[in-house]
């Protein structure tokens, strides 16, 4: 591991325990996403499930709600929520994907 991984690493963990958000940006190909997704397998162990949504210029919201109610439970008759005792961490890859242009040439 490189210092950079680890120090984003370490804030990342941190800021996810005292329940903040964590955005990740920089130019293709640093780390983020390979960084992110490390320390939130590393969670598993703790009280964390880690949801993982891949955003590409096909992602639907429709299908988005599917990907992150998969991952909950059924609490009451139209309440979901983190299986018990956990907290739900949702890490999102790619969020800036552009639009399908008129050409359909992005993936």
């Amino acid at each position: 591991p490189t210092t950079d991984t680890v120090r984003f690493g370490f804030l990342l963990e941190r800021l996810v325990k005292i329940n903040k958000s964590v955005l990740f940006t920089g130019t293709t190909g640093v780390g983020k996403s390979v960084v992110a997704k490390v320390q939130l397998n590393d969670m598993i162990a703790q009280d964390f499930v880690p949801v993982s949504v891949n955003f590409s210029a096909q992602t639907s919201s429709k299908r988005t709600q599917a990907i992150i109610e998969s991952n909950l439970e059924k609490k009451r008759k139209n309440i979901l929520g983190a299986p018990k005792d956990k907290r739900i961490v949702i890490f999102v890859d790619d969020l800036n994907m552009p639009k399908l242009d008129t050409y359909g040439s992005q993936p």
